[in-house]
């Protein structure tokens, strides 16, 4: 990334794209273009001799500190991917490790640093952990703006306690052992400081974003270390606390609030680790993470203009930008988005997955109010509420339908009733009981006396049922829960198919080209994929014009000789007939295939000339680990058309969403492979 990290073709693209762009209008590829320019300028601007320290353009509070401007700067390109052994990156680290007497945000910085080193400086993040402990005032619960530990409640800043406390929970995450009393006693100054309106503010100021949002997330920190350790008392008065901040930071959410360089960078990262926790998306019914980039994107990469503003303005902007575009885990549903979760299990279980393949992943509240792209943008949507509306319940068959993977979590208290509910949502696939060889019990490792029931359809999993008891569930700690649902929550997603925040998946084909062909057998599962494009289906023994026909099954005993007879019919009239096993793992094309003798001497050679037109292709999750092969189209030459035979699943791959087990293309293939198809047809109507 050092010294190349634009090519000449990507320097033309960011001189056209326009930072002026709506909240609505920005797209992933913006927030990409803009981590890259401002990655670039910060590069740019290091110094082998003092870092990024001053150079005249520097006047917030964080570069008056020593280090404070190197800090802020390599913390947001490490997030960035940023190597740890580019050459600025490395001489960063020199002079941060150098300075022996750092403040409170220089030392809280850089323990942030170390933590994202992993073990290669346990030594240096121990040390600063060690020296944040000691410098907080116990009787204040938080630190100053000198390395002196306050004496009086007052006189520790709020900021600079969420600069120390965060921190703090970063070292606690990678296991370095924080005194519990150290987390007590903040949380004793943070219940103190709280406004009755829910708010927090400097001594005998107003009430302002920044410290609102300051004294929530160390409510969030102190509920996520100290955990099983408060009593049912201490929890109700933290969630308490907690759903009283968050109702006014959903009150007074205002993009523009905080005016002003690095106190407005600030809150948005602030604001945006706040959100994340609580897996919110939305505040006041907008999406902070676009208004915010359209916030960054104006502040900092005007058009055809070199990025502009502070290095540690552009470090905090570079901060939001990155952390916002964290892959989603999964979404949960709930009922509303402003009720903390007394037991965090979808945090919990996030965090867990996050430790455990070493990528930072998010998650997300949703609501029946929010439509279903909304939904469909994790691999999984997990509930634990039972008691669905007829509106939500109507919301997750179309959710299934579209590919989605539900997942209930049940104690023994509400099993019975996900079971029937499962039931109710999938009255017509196959219903497997507690199942020894299921996927969720050891496709990445083993989880051993796991009860998991699933509701197959031939296909996939559509709904999972988990037993187990949501309180014993730990982030941390590898019990058997929690090995499966770090197996679940992988599989979901094919292993690696997580999607960004302003994911977009739309793809368009020309419908008047296709055709879905029905018959009498198991036709039309899984078709909803081949809805959204607006193809529309046909008995096969009535389509006589040229079209691209998908003939599409799951088991052999769908492959009749009179379906056989009626796709060779279709072939001659001039169609091009593609025979799919949906799913991949069926004898319903190679069934079909069999059935007539007369296939056999009329292949002709063009499948090549189709494969060299999807080329690279694309494999599923499934097919890439098994390393199965999958064979190329066989064409066959009928009359005026062709039969074309596949060897791997086109029809779940449109419907754009990871499912484990499925073999055959991923989407982008399939729809090139469609495509090229298309093509081919000569006159559709």
């Amino acid at each position: 990334m050092y010294c190349q990290l634009l090519s000449v073709a990507l320097v033309a693209a960011c001189a056209i794209a326009s930072p002026t762009k709506k909240p609505s209008e920005i797209t992933g590829h913006d927030v990409d273009l803009a981590i890259t320019r401002i990655s670039e300028e910060l590069l740019n601007r290091f110094d082998t001799q003092r870092g990024w320290e001053s150079v005249g353009d520097d006047t917030g509070w964080l570069s008056k500190s020593l280090g404070g401007t190197t800090a802020i700067a390599t913390l947001a390109l490490l997030t960035a991917n940023e190597s740890q052994h580019s050459p600025p990156i490395t001489v960063a680290l020199d002079h941060l490790e150098s300075i022996r007497n750092p403040s409170t945000y220089v030392c809280a910085i850089r323990t942030m640093i170390w933590c994202q080193l992993s073990r290669t400086h346990n030594k240096q993040l121990n040390r600063d952990v060690k020296r944040l402990v000691e410098t907080m005032g116990s009787s204040a619960g938080g630190w100053g703006y000198n390395t002196i530990p306050p004496l009086l409640l007052n006189d520790a800043s709020p900021i600079i306690r969420q600069f120390g406390t965060v921190a703090l929970l970063e070292a606690h995450r990678k296991g370095v052992r924080i005194p519990p009393a150290c987390f007590g006693s903040i949380a004793q100054a943070v219940l103190q400081t709280q406004h009755a309106d829910g708010g927090w503010s400097h001594s005998q100021e107003k009430v302002a974003p920044n410290t609102t949002v300051a004294g929530f997330n160390c409510l969030l920190a102190i509920e996520e270390v100290l955990g099983k350790q408060m009593s049912s008392g201490q929890h109700k008065t933290l969630e308490s606390a907690s759903e009283k901040a968050l109702s006014w930071i959903q009150k007074h959410y205002k993009p523009k609030l905080n005016t002003g360089g690095t106190a407005m960078m600030s809150y948005l990262c602030n604001l945006e680790r706040a959100a994340i926790i609580c897996g919110l998306d939305q505040l006041r019914n907008k999406d902070w993470y676009r208004e915010g980039v359209a916030a960054v994107l104006k502040a900092h990469c005007s058009v055809k203009k070199k990025v502009k503003g502070s290095t540690v303005n552009l470090s905090f902007a570079l901060l939001f930008l990155t952390r916002g575009r964290v892959p989603l885990a999964l979404v949960e549903l709930r009922r509303n988005k402003t009720t903390m979760d007394p037991l965090r299990l979808a945090q919990k279980i996030t965090c867990n997955i996050s430790n455990q393949i070493e990528q930072t992943l998010g998650w997300r509240v949703i609501t029946q109010d929010d439509d279903l792209d909304r939904w469909l943008q994790a691999p999984l949507l997990f509930v634990q509420d039972s008691e669905i509306n007829p509106k939500r319940l109507e919301m997750l068959r179309n959710y299934l339908d579209r590919g989605g993977l539900l997942v209930f979590f049940g104690d023994k208290k509400n099993a019975q009733q996900f079971s029937k509910l499962a039931t109710e949502l999938c009255p017509h696939v196959t219903y497997k009981t507690t199942r020894k060889d299921h996927w969720v019990l050891d496709l990445i490792q083993n989880a051993k006396g796991i009860q998991i029931e699933s509701w197959h359809d031939g296909i996939r999993d559509r709904i999972i049922l988990v037993r187990g008891n949501p309180k014993q569930f730990q982030e941390r700690k590898q019990t058997q829960l929690s090995k499966a649902m770090v197996n679940l929550c992988c599989g979901a997603a094919e292993l690696s198919r997580w999607n960004t925040r302003l994911w977009d998946q739309k793809i368009d084909l020309d419908q008047k080209k296709f055709l879905v062909a029905s018959y009498k057998g198991n036709w039309g599962v899984e078709q909803e994929g081949l809805l959204q494009f607006g193809i529309k289906s046909k008995p096969i023994a009535q389509i006589t014009d040229s079209k691209v026909v998908l003939v599409g099954g799951i088991e052999a005993s769908d492959a009749t000789n009179k379906l056989t007879k009626d796709v060779i019919s279709a072939a001659k009239q001039g169609s091009i007939v593609v025979v799919e096993p949906i799913g991949g793992h069926n004898s319903f094309a190679t069934t079909l295939r069999a059935k007539d003798g007369k296939i056999h001497s009329t292949i002709v050679e063009i499948d090549q000339e189709l494969n060299d037109g999807i080329k690279p292709i694309g494999v599923r999750g499934w097919t890439q680990l098994h390393n199965v092969s999958i064979d190329p189209p066989l064409v066959v030459s009928v009359g005026a058309g062709h039969i074309i035979f596949l060897d791997g699943d086109i029809r779940n791959a449109l419907l754009g969403q990871p499912s484990w087990g499925v073999h055959g293309y991923d989407k982008q293939t399939a729809v090139a492979l469609l495509r090229s198809l298309g093509e081919r047809v000569i006159h559709p109507t």
